[in-house]
């Protein structure tokens, strides 16, 4: 009954394939931060980060996804979880979420099965091919899941604490699951979910590349947007058809019905869609920005429009509401950014800026975070979303591009000491002669420093930063040339 959420229900993983052909790199340690541009599908789930782990506890919530900040993947991948509760992995699941389809290793608590499928259309009931299978008496310290495509087929490899377990190929797989959202489940069906995390190493080609804009016609049924909320319905009520995004359901009970788009934790952005809704659809539509249930940033629809955000609440602050004629609405823009730390929201209804307010001492969770759109609380769905508009500003985090790091010719060295207090060393190289920019950056994306701005000829170098005027925290440092850019991260103890 509840294989699926089994299968997306997680923990952790190992290696990576090294022959793919993958172009980024996402490697978490967890070594300071809140998490900031994750996801929890959590209502009541404590999470924090601490001593180098990321922690998830909630007594209440019986199954949560979390979602890495990197948006959504295409063709290869290498998802690779390391340690968890005790340092070992626990039950749960975790890989690619397609549209309609699902590649994922599962793990309970007395075996490791590979899993697939190209139809999956019920979260509860799951259309799935179990590929292999193996039980474990526990001791499992890292897993990983490596796929290659090969032609139109797709080659899978799954580990244990880095030894090879399944080595196997799926023939002429259809495009859906070539496409999706890594993503990590826990569930409990008894016990409150006490879930902790190491250490994440996901090798990734970006389904939006470059990143800063989507426009997305729902014209074909492959597109990597992540349906969740409602377990019993979501995967077979959110569909696409006749160029739309479609909600349909009638639910015995109050639900919601909400999608993500696949371009990962963005900062500034305007989201603008054309929806609608027909016949006896009773469900206001929403668009927001969240981190989990209790903080978000959103805009609503009942009997008014309405503006707010919640922090470290499900119950929202409206910061300020208008009327609006349900008849004549036709299209809707939501649009946040940032002046530290005061968030300022718009709204405008068919091209008119109709209502605006602001959010003041944002912090990190409300100043970032992943988009979400939909219908939210209600029983009748009969409902679309006929495009999708999104310019944002793209998150920085410590994605690094893979072909760079391993070049040659450019390289960009782990700032040493880190931690530090407050001054540290980075060395880069460059075998050629060219502009070289290196600044740091804070975890909202905030320019805190400019440590090269000019021409370098080749060769070796190092640069002191001194974080005197910075509070403790983890910061960013971005080096680039004309060719190349990496990110990497470092901690300041104060």
């Amino acid at each position: 009954m509840k294989i699926l959420l089994n299968i997306l229900s997680i923990l952790l993983f190992i290696p990576l394939v090294t022959s793919a052909q993958i172009s980024h790199r996402f490697h978490e340690t967890f070594a300071g931060g809140n998490a900031e541009g994750w996801v929890f599908t959590a209502l009541d789930a404590n999470i924090y980060v601490q001593n180098g782990k990321l922690h998830v506890n909630s007594s209440s919530d019986d199954f949560i996804y979390i979602i890495p900040p990197i948006g959504a993947v295409k063709d290869d991948f290498s998802f690779k979880v390391i340690g968890g509760e005790n340092g070992e992995v626990g039950s749960g699941g975790f890989g690619r979420a397609g549209f309609n389809s699902i590649l994922a290793i599962l793990v309970t608590d007395d075996s490791v099965h590979v899993i697939y499928s190209e139809n999956f259309i019920s979260y509860t009931e799951p259309n799935l091919t179990w590929l292999y299978g193996q039980p474990h008496n526990g001791g499992i310290n890292s897993l990983q899941l490596d796929a290659k495509k090969s032609g139109n087929n797709l080659i899978i490899d799954a580990y244990i604490n880095n030894s090879l377990i399944y080595n196997g190929t799926l023939i002429n797989v259809i495009d859906d699951l070539l496409y999706g959202q890594m993503v990590i489940g826990i569930e409990s069906e008894s016990a409150p979910i006490a879930f902790s995390l190491d250490e994440i190493d996901i090798r990734f080609n970006p389904a939006i590349n470059p990143p800063g804009m989507l426009n997305e016609q729902f014209n074909t049924p492959t597109v990597p947007w992540f349906k969740f909320v409602d377990l019993d319905y979501a995967a077979q009520s959110i569909t696409i058809g006749g160029g739309r995004l479609n909600f349909n359901l009638i639910a015995p009970y109050e639900t919601s019905l909400l999608i993500i788009p696949p371009v990962g934790a963005v900062s500034d952005f305007p989201f603008e869609v054309v929806a609608g809704g027909e016949g006896n659809h009773d469900v206001p539509f929403t668009i927001g920005r969240f981190f989990n249930y209790k903080n978000y940033v959103a805009v609503w629809f009942e009997d008014s429009i309405y503006i707010g955000y919640g922090k470290n609440s499900i119950d929202p602050v409206v910061v300020n509401t208008a009327p609006y004629s349900y008849v004549s609405l036709l299209k809707v823009q939501f649009e946040v950014t940032e002046s530290v730390p005061v968030l300022t929201l718009k709204v405008w209804i068919n091209d008119l800026l109709t209502v605006t307010g602001t959010v003041p001492n944002a912090d990190s969770r409300l100043a970032v975070g992943q988009l979400v759109a939909g219908f939210d609380a209600g029983t009748i769905f009969d409902a679309y979303i006929d495009y999708a508009l999104i310019n944002y500003t793209q998150f920085i985090t410590n994605i690094d591009d893979e072909v760079n790091t391993n070049h040659l010719d450019f390289r960009l060295e782990q700032n040493y000491p880190n931690p530090f207090n407050p001054v540290t060393n980075i060395n880069f190289y460059i075998s050629s002669n060219q502009f070289v920019s290196l600044k740091v950056y804070d975890l909202l994306g905030r320019e805190a420093a400019d440590l090269v701005n000019e021409e370098k000829s080749a060769g070796s170098y190092e640069v002191i930063f001194d974080g005197s005027s910075l509070s403790s925290g983890v910061y960013l440092y971005r080096l680039q040339t004309s060719d190349y850019n990496v990110t990497k991260k470092m901690m300041l103890i104060r």
